[in-house]
């Protein structure tokens, strides 16, 4: 059925207008307090300068799509499948619960949201100017489709309390939009002009720039560098040590070989039982480059990188090593890969791709659990020598 109405106001209220196709060329008000317009489709160009709907209302899969709508009060509807695909809404307010409703490519203005909640709604491509989310849940269908803001333009609105879980923010725009108090932001190419967001903001990608970039940044590399450095000089001490046990092995066979070119007699027998007696064959075999592959299993034959993580000081000394060398490379690569996104981002006022940094996050809840390892060890291996005593010669004679 079909209904072309003239301009005016019509009251339609206590109808049922199930799969009803209603017109009109020029702006009317229409009254449709109890009826039920279930399937029912405003016809294209069609202005509604003002609706008034009730909480008897049914509209669930009406189309309202390519329409002018001003002045409507959805607030007593429980909308579902409700579609207002490529309208103009000015002056509406919506209701508490919004199921399945499709914006995709309206233009909303002053449009009223506060307290609703939008279960996998589509708001692709909208274009909202004025518009108030205010403790607005923009949540997915459990079990089904979450909510899509992408590609929607978003000017002057207001968005305390906003949550956006399980919205999808893929290049959307927000453009003079508070959203220091939104939650549960996913940034997806999202850009943000002149659109402030919390300096302690908890979506990913804000805590991965606050960790990794700036003042954290610095302090990161500073770290690493504190870490790694004792590394690098223990390694050149005990390669240079190694060195010195070698010309040492070499010193006392060459003085032995010598010695037993020398007519003998009891002192030169005796410097040649000591000499012999001084070099341990275990020593020996170890430092022979021949044989450093079957001894290395020798307790006091160790590979230098065995040293550096502490093997010979036990199980405990090994395990903190390497838990450490986990946590400073983890922290190493976050700094390393969220700087340039950051740059990117500063330069063209677009968040990255989440899936740019999607992968990093898991990375990040190591390095935050194993940042407590390092402090406590930090205080262990520095405890005894801030406590240890030292005696000040010159401090003696001024007393």
């Amino acid at each position: 059925m079909a209904l072309q109405l003239e301009p005016g106001a019509w009251d339609l209220s206590n109808c049922v207008l199930t799969g009803c196709t209603i017109s009109c060329d020029l702006a009317h008000e229409l009254d449709v307090r109890g009826s039920d317009l279930t399937g029912a489709k405003i016809g294209r160009g069609t202005t509604i300068a003002a609706l008034r709907v009730s909480k008897d209302s049914v509209l669930t899969n009406t189309r309202f799509e390519e329409v002018t709508l001003r002045h409507a009060d959805f607030t007593p509807v429980a909308l579902q499948g409700t579609s207002f695909f490529h309208s103009t809404l000015q002056w509406v307010r919506f209701g508490a619960q919004l199921s399945d409703v499709r914006f995709g490519r309206a233009s909303l203005s002053s449009v009223d949201l506060r307290d609703s909640q939008l279960l996998g709604c589509s708001l692709a491509s909208i274009r909202a100017t004025d518009c108030d989310f205010d403790n607005a849940k923009l949540h997915a269908i459990v079990g089904g489709a979450g909510t899509t803001l992408e590609s929607a333009a978003l000017r002057r609105c207001s968005c305390v309390d906003t949550d956006f879980a399980g919205c999808s923010l893929k290049n959307a725009v927000f453009q003079d939009t508070d959203l220091r108090r939104a939650a549960n932001l996913t940034l997806d190419e999202t850009v943000l002009l002149g659109s402030p967001m919390s300096a302690g903001a908890k979506d990913d990608w804000s805590t991965l720039r606050r960790s990794y970039t700036g003042a954290n940044m610095v302090f990161n590399v500073i770290a690493m560098i504190i870490f790694f450095t004792p590394f690098i000089f223990q390694a050149l001490y005990w390669s240079g040590f190694n060195q010195v046990q070698l010309g040492l092995l070499r010193g006392l066979t060459l003085a032995e070989s010598e010695l037993s070119k020398i007519p003998v007699d009891e002192v030169q027998r005796k410097a040649i039982t000591v000499l012999k007696n001084s070099i341990d064959p275990q020593f020996e075999r170890c430092l022979q480059p021949t044989n450093r592959s079957r001894n290395v299993d020798h307790p006091w034959c160790r590979p230098v990188w065995q040293i550096l993580i502490g093997m010979h000081e036990g199980t405990f000394s090994v395990a903190l090593s390497l838990v450490l060398i986990v946590y400073n490379i983890a922290r190493l690569t976050l700094t390393w890969f969220v700087a340039p996104l950051r740059d990117e981002e500063v330069r063209t006022w677009h968040a990255p791709r989440h899936s740019a940094y999607a992968w990093m996050i898991p990375l990040h809840m190591v390095v935050k659990t194993l940042v407590w390892v390092a402090i406590a060890a930090a205080f262990v291996h520095l405890g005894p020598r801030l406590f240890s005593p030292v005696w000040l010669p010159g401090m003696s004679s001024m007393t």
